[in-house]
């Protein structure tokens, strides 16, 4: 499984989309922060911690927040609207929610503190969709979006739906968004401090987007990362590696024949190409090596060969 990650990190890479150092530090960096806790029924008691934390973090780092507590549907409706000014062609917008979320017939929803759910019906009329919310950092053009989640409990509602759907539903993979879940998709789990958790992993210079959120997940398991082919540092590097020392690092990494004649298939006539091809030389012969050895096996026990021996022992 740890392969299996590093492989799709190393994919995820070999194909994003690259920006300078310059840009990023001049960028500009905007965000909507909710923290939703005071339901009358089944009230988050974490949530305006995690949010409050989120939002300090973002302000260190250059984001201008808007930023609300236990928000009423018309709250979030003017939250919406000035985040949505806020942002900009070839800016990074990111929204986070802290608080109860619905899913229903595959599209999540996100809970007013002053609503009551007695149906999923109800759902269309007093919560929001986080589409709509998507749809607008879409069109504001924004370079790269990132949307993050700390919503795993079980649906307090869920005993008035005609439908057991649980956790989030699944959004379908942008080339301009980078999404994180505190659990998978139609999946629950007990509470737990992912919020404070992916802060301490953000926070360390020069870690990606992309490292950051997979980090996340192979560390901590049940966070669900889903990344964009974007470029982002939430605490820039003093420099940036070029892409080709940053793609070899990851080969050897690797260390496997297909992430060898992937960088030399890039970078032909680089400083490690002589490396590359070594290390996929002795790749290949160990390879060839085991199939000869399967091979000799699977001859050294055909019931022709120990027939033929058996005779001979006679």
């Amino acid at each position: 499984m740890y392969y299996l990650l590093l492989f799709l990190l190393f994919a995820s890479f070999v194909n994003a989309d690259t920006i300078s150092l310059e840009t990023m530090q001049i960028e500009k960096r905007v965000a909507f922060v909710i923290g939703n806790g005071a339901y009358d029924e089944s009230p988050m008691h974490n949530a305006l911690g995690a949010a409050q934390k989120m939002k300090l973090f973002l302000e260190k780092h250059n984001f201008k927040v808007v930023y609300l507590e236990d928000a009423s549907k018309r709250e979030l409706i003017k939250g919406l609207r000035e985040f949505n000014y806020l942002m900009g062609k070839e800016c990074v917008a990111l929204f986070y929610y802290n608080g109860h979320t619905v899913h229903v017939k595959n599209k999540n929803y996100i809970i007013p503190t002053e609503t009551f759910i007695e149906s999923d019906y109800h759902v269309l009329h007093e919560a929001i969709e986080l589409d709509a919310i998507i749809a607008k950092m879409k069109s504001s053009q924004s370079r790269l979006n990132i949307i993050i989640l700390d919503s795993a409990q079980k649906n307090p509602f869920a005993k008035r739906y005609r439908t057991e759907e649980k956790g989030l539903a699944a959004i379908k993979p942008h080339e301009k968004i980078d999404l994180i879940f505190s659990c998978a998709p139609n999946k629950i789990v007990a509470p737990y401090a992912f919020t404070t958790k992916l802060i301490s992993v953000l926070t360390r210079r020069g870690t990606s987007n992309k490292e950051g959120f997979e980090q996340m997940h192979m560390h901590f398991k049940a966070p669900y990362p889903m990344t964009s082919t974007q470029s982002f540092y939430f605490n820039l590097p003093s420099t940036l590696a070029s892409q080709e020392e940053k793609l070899w690092t990851k080969t050897l990494t690797l260390d496997s024949a297909s992430a060898y004649s992937t960088y030399l298939s890039r970078y032909p006539e680089s400083t490690y190409a002589a490396f590359a091809k070594a290390n996929l030389g002795e790749l290949m012969d160990k390879k060839e090596k085991i199939k000869e050895e399967q091979t000799q096996v699977k001859e050294d026990l055909s019931p022709e060969y120990i027939s033929e021996n058996l005779l001979q022992e006679k």
